[in-house]
């Protein structure tokens, strides 16, 4: 038995954070037992289909029941059985909650490519559904700059609530497996597995048909995850029916951030079909919606709307709207956490600045964004902002400047992996240069070849 196997003095401390607590301390206490006898683990094992009963005991791992539909004369009175029983409630979700966050904690200490066996052999513990929301959500988090790592945690989710899939198992558990589904597949696109991707939501909406999920939340959520894919394969139009589904849904539920979220997408969508307009007006719809709600929301998904915004300003050549509009949040950048988004605020006031024509700080500007998304990784993004470069540089007639650029640019970016149309997008510009038959109209044309050679656009938030 490994020493940090044992039950320590902390967690004694932590079943006293709440009266139900103690339930945490009895399955850890009921784990370590069946780590030390073979012959507790034998007898462990006969229980089979008991064990759920017994786990449910053990500081409730299973969900509650459903409240009645209609709520009794105490609960309406303030009485004192009244606050009792309210007490008892919170208490109960807090303890599951405390169990499954130290769960969370325990996986976040073992290596991703141990998860799956630690979660599979533990006997009670990693069995719950608060855990499994939490995996979820760090899913979503983490897709962005890891998703081998947010696949993983997505894949634990069915292991985790295994217990769920008897007869009779709760009622919220197919729509939460559902979910875990949806997120492994986006996980997938992000990584550039976009068969795969294809592949799991096909068999997902088999498994929906036929078994409605009856959650409009959740089937809004995998029809926008869809979307991305769909975005990613270059199935626009299917892309626009997902997203018009996802709003549906979660407008029905009242679900704003959802339409937030929607809204964000399609206004990226317009951009990439060049529809600046329709762009604008999605961007706004969502940055109108992030503004109204009562409690703090994720800050990256509201720099997503000035993001979209500011960009199809400029490409309807309105700078001075997108030069007020980026100066009216410097703060929101600035308390942003993403690494790259100061990087995308400095393309766009260099954009500002190459639709004024100031060449020099246009051109600094872009060299800047340039290198710090090669240094994040972006190679995309790096070469459109070389793309940029160029053109303030060819505003400028700096030829030798633009010679610079073009020379190493092909061989270097092909080093780093970029091949297929982007290399190809790359090739022309090179020649253009030699030739001395660059123009802004190509080099417009380049940058959206190389926007739409990228593996798999990342979701926004």
């Amino acid at each position: 038995m490994r020493k940090k196997d044992h039950v320590r003095a902390e967690s004694y401390e932590l079943s006293r954070s709440t009266p139900a607590a103690g339930g945490y301390l009895a399955r850890l206490i009921h784990e370590h037992r069946l780590a030390l006898c073979p012959e507790c683990l034998a007898e462990w094992d006969k229980l089979a289909g008991l064990r759920g009963e017994y786990l449910a005991r053990l500081g409730g791992l299973h969900a509650r029941p459903a409240p009645p539909s209609e709520i009794p004369a105490d609960e309406l009175s303030g009485s004192r059985t009244s606050r009792q029983r309210q007490e008892e409630t919170v208490a109960e979700l807090t303890s599951h909650l405390l169990a499954a966050k130290q769960d969370f904690w325990e996986l976040g200490r073992t290596p991703h490519d141990q998860w799956r066996r630690k979660v599979r052999h533990a006997r009670c513990r990693f069995r719950s559904r608060p855990l499994a929301e939490l995996l979820i959500e760090k899913c979503r988090k983490t897709v962005r700059a890891d998703p081998e790592a947010a696949r993983k945690l997505a894949e634990l989710v069915p292991l985790v609530l295994d217990w769920t899939r008897g007869a009779g198992g709760p009622s919220w558990a197919p729509a939460l497996l559902a979910r875990a589904e949806a997120y492994r597949a986006n996980a997938l696109r992000v990584a550039g597995e976009l068969q795969e991707a294809a592949a799991v939501f096909i068999d997902l909406r088999r498994r929906i048909g036929r078994r409605p999920l009856g959650d409009a939340r959740v089937l809004g959520e995998i029809a926008s995850l869809e979307a991305s894919l769909c975005t990613a394969q270059r199935r626009f139009d299917e892309t626009e029916e997902f997203l018009e589904r996802a709003a549906m849904f979660f407008e029905a539920v009242g679900d704003r951030v959802g339409v937030a979220r929607v809204r964000i997408k399609q206004g990226n969508l317009g951009q990439s079909l060049q529809r600046p307009e329709a762009a604008i007006w999605a961007h706004s719809e969502a940055a109108e919606i992030l503004i109204s709600l009562d409690k703090p929301q994720d800050l990256y998904l509201f720099i997503c709307t000035v993001n979209g915004r500011a960009n199809a300003l400029c490409d309807l050549g309105r700078h001075a709207e997108a030069a007020d509009l980026l100066a009216a949040h410097l703060d929101d950048y600035e308390g942003c956490e993403e690494p790259h988004v100061a990087a995308t605020l400095r393309c766009l006031q260099a954009r500002v600045d190459l639709g004024f024509e100031r060449w020099a700080a246009a051109a600094e500007s872009f060299a800047d964004a340039g290198a710090a998304m090669a240094a994040l990784g972006r190679l995309y993004d790096a070469a459109i902002m070389i793309l940029y470069e160029a053109e303030a540089h060819h505003g400028a007639g700096r030829l030798d400047e633009l010679r610079r650029l073009a020379g190493p640019l092909v061989e270097v970016f092909r080093a780093k992996g970029v091949a297929g149309e982007a290399s190809k997008a790359l090739h022309l510009f090179r020649d253009a240069v030699v030739g001395q038959r660059l123009s802004a109209s190509l080099l417009a044309e380049l940058r959206q070849r190389l926007d739409r050679s990228r593996p798999a656009a990342l979701p926004p938030g």
